[in-house]
């Protein structure tokens, strides 16, 4: 395809100097190639107009940008355009619309957003349909039977790598996590969702957000992309619910542990080390489901989990089936055995998560829990003390340590930590894998251990960048998996 016929379409009066062949739609400077186009767009961190010649010198033959600059070139053509994210989304469509685009669910939330993605998609995989999952860990394509993992940079990538793999296969569904950073940078642009579900807002990222409810009006702008049949699904027991409900048009279905008139109703029969037994309220009948997964959090998840699949028109008794084989997903609610204490590891870093772990476990300790916790720096220092907080209203004991300082003052974060502990039930450790030793050490038969924020996450980002697993490295020291 020609770039004159794109701008025919949408323009008059645009001088094309180079009628290229499009070869390509990128952002990055760096993945140009000959006959790309590349569009400048500017970013939280970076601005395109500042790697236009790098492109260029990688071979783009068509510059689109929305700022003022003083390139010139006979064989470039250079476009001005209102908003360059819009363009580049009306880009992509045009440049892949002969392909088949495959279904997609968009899971937006505080919390969960990981683990209803990764549980939709491994009940779909299960049953053998080709699925794509862009996720905050990796991507994954499920395609013909093959499994194949890719790493992912962002919780939500460019618009342009979303295209990129979706494009790679025919698949039927691409469910995808939708942060809300990416949806304010214009990562989700013109796409359309089958399915938009909400997990959850609660208090995180008001560094870059500010206030909470510019966050929760960021995450509501995926309402208005729902296709024209598609399905809004809303946690009934969220903030915000009655403003995002407003918001659509659409067919709306609701799931709660706390409202039993919502269309799916869950609650924790029992609760114990290991798993959970539950009752589901669907919008059948009433179903007994056994489960290794732990929280009341989880049993939102997993109510999320089968609004989504009901909406892809599976039979009820098969989705319970799929529910009930779930297994943990890799960093939250893993949990181990090391000399008869147990182990918890969980991504839990923000005040809520923090809670809903805890508290879980509270109601069923049978003598400590010991938390480990830390926070991230240069990252929403308001919620600091009230993390530590939370941790020491619902642990016997806490320490205090490393989590992703990067290159702020490990000890100023634990000090605007220390401010929100109570009781004097915490120490400091400032090195993470000390802080591990000193749980285990102290820790007795049938004590909790706590390991929360990193979850999966292999690095401690810091002045130096350390290679450090929790999950690791409680496996190296003889932890034994107990549930997945």
């Amino acid at each position: 395809m020609r770039i004159k016929k794109y701008f025919d379409n949408y323009y008059k009066n645009v001088i094309i100097n180079n009628n290229h062949n499009v070869k390509d739609i990128v952002e990055n400077s760096k993945m140009a190639s000959l006959d790309s186009v590349f569009v400048a767009i500017k970013g939280y961190k970076h601005n395109g107009i500042d790697y236009i010649e790098e492109a260029i010198k990688n071979g783009a033959k068509t510059i689109i940008f929305d700022e003022e600059i003083s390139f010139s070139n006979k064989n470039v053509n250079f476009i001005k355009v209102c908003d360059a994210k819009v363009e580049l989304a009306r880009l992509l469509n045009w440049f892949y619309q002969k392909k088949s685009k495959p279904k997609i669910i968009a899971v937006t939330g505080t919390n969960g957003k990981t683990s209803v993605t990764m549980y939709t998609f491994n009940a779909l995989k299960k049953l053998n349909i080709n699925c794509l999952l862009i996720g905050t860990e990796e991507n994954i394509s499920f395609y013909n039977g093959r499994l194949r993992y890719i790493r992912a940079s962002n919780t939500t990538p460019s618009i342009t790598t979303i295209y990129q793999l979706m494009m790679e296969h025919p698949y039927k569904y691409l469910i995808m996590e939708a942060s809300s950073q990416g949806i304010c940078e214009g990562r989700l642009l013109g796409l359309t969702f089958r399915v938009a579900c909400f997990t959850n807002i609660t208090q995180d990222h008001l560094d870059y957000h500010k206030t909470m409810d510019n966050y929760a009006n960021a995450k509501s702008r995926i309402v208005y992309q729902l296709e024209d049949e598609g399905i809004l699904i809303l946690n009934r027991d969220m903030n915000y619910f009655t403003e995002i409900k407003k918001l659509s048009i659409n067919r709306i279905y609701t799931y709660s542990i706390q409202d039993d008139t919502a269309m799916i109703y869950g609650r924790i029969i029992d609760r114990k080390i290991g798993g959970m037994k539950v009752a589901i309220d669907t919008l059948s009948k009433k179903k007994i489901i056994n489960t290794k997964l732990m929280g009341d959090f989880n049993l939102e998840n997993l109510l999320a989990t089968y609004t989504i699949l009901h909406n892809l028109n599976l039979e009820d008794a098969l989705i319970v089936d799929l529910l009930e084989n779930i297994s943990a997903v890799k960093g939250r609610m893993n949990l181990f055995l090391l000399n008869k204490a147990y182990i918890v590891v969980d991504f839990a870093h923000t005040p809520d998560g923090i809670k809903q772990v805890l508290e879980y476990f509270d109601k069923i300790k049978r003598k400590k829990i010991i938390t480990i916790i830390g926070c991230g720096g240069h990252r929403d220092i308001s919620k600091r003390p009230i993390m530590a907080n939370v941790a020491t209203t619902y642990s016997d004991l806490v320490i205090f340590t490393e989590d992703n300082s990067r290159d702020e003052d490990v000890n100023k974060i634990i000090s605007d930590m220390e401010k929100g502990a109570i009781n004097n039930k915490y120490l400091i450790e400032p090195d993470r894998k000390k802080a591990l030793d000193l749980a285990i050490e102290m820790a007795e038969s049938e004590d909790i251990i706590c390991i929360l924020g990193k979850g999966s996450e292999t690095e401690i980002i810091s002045k130096e960048i350390k290679k450090f697993s929790d999950i690791d490295y409680i496996r190296n020291l003889g932890g034994k998996r107990l549930n997945g």
